[in-house]
């Protein structure tokens, strides 16, 4: 307790450093340390998502995209790549492209600098301007896109030299040629973040697609890129993120993790984390929730060992064993250590399902913290038919009815989940959390309804609504709460973000500063540019 608080006063002391230092302009708002144990999930590692965390945007550039010479987008046939990605030749009238800063223009402007390793020849499309070029090095002035366009920046490689091919390409956001390597975060991201005190990294590690889980196969900073479609992030620097926020991380291991995977992402981690933060670990994310990979496969192993002739438990079964197998793998590697294990599932009204996962084969004697995720509202529009109805409404009455929803099922699900958790001396946590307002399937591309959703996600109520929710976790037992997510476009997909983008002005997002009083390490009003 003692390092925690510790943690959070210089926390503090760096957010009302940050805030003094800013332009005169800046508001500056830091309440006292935090009351309350508040994390963030940090958003999908896309070239079109606004939350863009590192100064080296290539990063998280799309994977390459075929070209050739009089051929339609895209098929340009197989590209000869190394087994970091990076492209070793190319055919006659072939080229490739990658597409990054697709976010709408919620990126800095500016002179990039990029730079590579290797021979070869490179252009830029898009808002791009070339402004110098010599050997493994080249300036580009970057403009902000057309009004209603969502930018992009493609970077084309139209020849590279099979002895020595281009390779650790690099584009740096104006001002972090020299700095980049000993600082490789965006410090708009560093500072959008700077308020919580841990982070999930579910999505930069591409949980909810297909890793792996092979270590051989990990990404790592010799890695084309961190794209979620490439396996994501690696671990190294996710762990160095935490570091320099000062944070808990909280990782979520593939579902194909081989126990080799395990224990060397362990290892890692115990040799690179600072004293005093402490890793959570997870098996996977959301193994009962059948739009994802994971789930097919945790029944499939559950069914297999014959854990349960009913498909739906024997994924809950698998999922609560081999969560314990891997703290166990933890603990071996970690030693004296400390660690909080958590084992995750859905949040039934009933509290059934995390029953079920604590139960299996006694798994709650090895779980730190039992996790849930118990958003608020969607109930409200999770079907075609409530659709319909919501569609016709204006803001309030929409708001009045998550309100009900929170005072309601949302209130049941919270309590139920809690005691079961309480009653097996387990900490009861939230692995994601906040409204959930979204279009279902079928309506995502109804205008008046996704304006509706967004329109509320924006009032001041919803602020409000989401000081009601944290209060009803907190009266109720509720331990650490991961809010879902960090910084996210709204569309039609949802409105996840607490910040709609880095540029975002946090006075004006409700949610975020909902979040920052509830368990906030001490914030301010518009965040410096980097």
């Amino acid at each position: 307790m003692a390092a925690r608080n510790m943690r959070r006063l210089r926390a503090l002391v760096v957010a009302i450093t940050v805030a003094l230092t800013a332009a005169p302009a800046a508001r500056a708002e830091t309440p006292g340390p935090a009351a309350h144990d508040l994390g963030a999930n940090v958003s999908m590692p896309v070239d079109w998502a606004t939350e863009v965390p590192f100064v080296d945007v290539f990063r998280l550039s799309r994977p390459w995209i075929s070209q050739r010479q009089g051929q339609p987008w895209g098929q340009g046939g197989p590209l000869a790549v190394d087994a970091n990605g990076w492209v070793t030749s190319l055919e006659p009238g072939q080229y490739a492209d990658t597409v990054m800063l697709g976010n709408g223009g919620h990126y800095p402007t500016g002179r990039y600098t990029i730079r590579w390793d290797g021979s070869g020849t490179i252009s830029f499309l898009g808002t791009a301007a070339v402004v110098s070029t010599q050997p493994g090095r080249m300036e580009i002035d970057v403009a902000a896109p057309r009004a209603g366009s969502p930018g992009g920046l493609v970077l084309r490689i139209l020849a590279t030299e099979p002895a020595n091919p281009m390779r650790n390409i690099r584009v740096l956001m104006p001002g972090t040629e020299a700095t980049h390597q000993r600082q490789p975060f965006n410090p708009r991201f560093l500072a959008a973040v700077r308020g919580y005190g841990s982070i999930r990294f579910m999505n930069w590690m591409a949980t909810n697609y297909e890793p792996t889980g092979e270590w051989s196969r990990r990404p790592t900073a010799a890695s084309r890129g961190w794209h979620q479609l490439e396996e994501g992030v690696p671990v190294e620097t996710m762990v160095d993120l935490a570091n320099h926020l000062d944070q808990d991380p909280w990782f979520t291991l593939p579902h194909r993790a081989t126990d080799e995977y395990v224990r060397e992402f362990a290892r890692v981690v115990r040799d690179r984390l600072e004293p005093g933060l402490v890793p959570y670990v997870e098996y996977s994310n959301e193994t009962w929730n059948a739009q994802f990979p994971q789930t097919a496969h945790v029944i499939e192993r559950g069914l297999a060992l014959g854990l349960s002739a009913d498909r739906f438990l024997a994924g809950l079964r698998y999922t609560s064993q081999r969560s314990v197998e891997i703290f166990r793998i933890w603990r071996a590697e970690l030693g004296d250590r400390p660690l909080r294990t958590v084992i995750a599932t859905q949040g039934i009204p009933s509290g059934w399902a995390l029953r079920q996962v604590l139960a299996w084969q006694d798994a709650w004697r090895e779980t730190d913290a039992a996790a849930i995720a118990p958003y608020f509202g969607g109930a409200v529009v999770n079907t075609p038919a409530l659709a319909e109805q919501v569609r016709t409404w204006n803001v309030d009455q929409l708001l009045d009815a998550v309100d009900a929803n929170l005072d309601g099922q949302v209130r049941t699900i919270i309590q139920n989940n809690v005691a079961e958790a309480v009653a097996r001396g387990v900490e009861p946590v939230a692995y994601e959390g906040g409204q959930h307002l979204v279009a279902p399937r079928g309506h995502e591309n109804d205008r008046q309804l996704v304006d509706l959703l967004v329109a509320a996600n924006r009032h001041a109520r919803m602020g409000r609504a989401y000081t009601r929710y944290l209060a009803l976790w907190d009266d109720t037992g509720g331990g650490r709460f991961m809010s879902f997510a960090d910084v996210d476009a709204p569309g039609q997909y949802g409105s996840w973000g607490a910040l709609e983008n880095l540029y975002q002005d946090p006075m004006t997002a409700p949610k975020f500063r909902a979040l920052m009083a509830w368990g906030g390490r001490g914030w301010y009003g518009r965040i410096p540019a980097p």
